[in-house]
């Protein structure tokens, strides 16, 4: 049974740490639904990532009107966002409905009876004063358990295979490598892994043949992906970080 969200319901509360200077501090933060009333936080906080960011390659801002007609608006999506001392220091938006879905059922063969059933994980974004806080994983495990409670089937997702800490996460959550789409438009061909999980299988999927590719080699990874390998974990190294492919048993 499917139950309309009040935006103003606090989904978790409880103590993080902030960075001040070279020290931390424990503070208070809650979570809760994000509206339209909130649009103008989420874009100041985009902006104080963005002005931080060291590779620009990692991250692929969506625009305000994006956030307003694809996620706050109407049945599109859902967002939900951390405050902690008043301010909005992380959000993370779901999208219900959109164009990039439409790729993600094409590149992943979804049938055409599901495309109803498909949601599109489009950002996390966390002020740099906030990390280390695994606000990633406890934004991602509230929006997996809503696309249960809603009855989706099929999670997707785009990365950077030069975002370490995005790709960490979402893979440890079940949420794995399947492809790899090249974006265009004002996004100047920047590689993305297409990310997926079933949400309908329980068991997690045993894997042979394991081999691991260092993540800057993309055309290793567009090669084992066309003969229907599978990322499913990421294993730092000496150079960087290797992703961990095998065939699904």
């Amino acid at each position: 049974m499917m139950r309309r969200i009040s935006m103003a319901e606090i989904i978790e509360e409880g103590v993080l740490k902030k960075k001040v200077g070279d020290t931390y501090q424990s503070i208070d933060y809650s979570i809760s639904y994000l509206d339209i009333s909130h649009i103008d936080e989420m874009m100041k906080l985009k902006e104080q990532v963005m002005d931080r960011i060291e590779n620009p390659e990692v991250f692929v801002s969506a625009s305000k009107e994006v956030i307003l007609e694809d996620v706050l608006r109407s049945d599109k999506g859902v967002a939900i966002g951390v405050f902690s001392e008043g301010q909005l220091i992380a959000y993370h938006t779901l999208k219900f409905s959109s164009k990039i879905i439409e790729k993600m059922v094409n590149k992943l063969d979804i049938s055409e009876e599901d495309m109803d059933k498909v949601v599109y994980l489009q950002s996390t974004v966390v002020h740099p004063d906030f990390r280390g806080n695994a606000l990633q994983i406890k934004t991602l495990r509230i929006i997996l358990d809503l696309t249960v409670e809603k009855r989706y089937k099929h999670v997707t997702a785009t990365i950077s295979p030069y975002n370490y800490y995005s790709l960490k996460n979402i893979l440890s959550n079940g949420i794995t490598i399947r492809d790899i789409l090249t974006l265009g438009g004002n996004y100047e061909e920047k590689k993305r892994f297409i990310m997926y999980k079933d949400l309908t299988l329980e068991n997690k999927k045993e894997y042979q043949d394991v081999i691991a590719i260092p993540y800057q080699e993309i055309n290793n990874h567009i090669e084992v992906l066309k003969k229907g390998y599978i990322g499913f974990d990421i294993v730092k190294t000496n150079e960087g970080y290797d992703i961990i492919y095998g065939e699904g048993k």
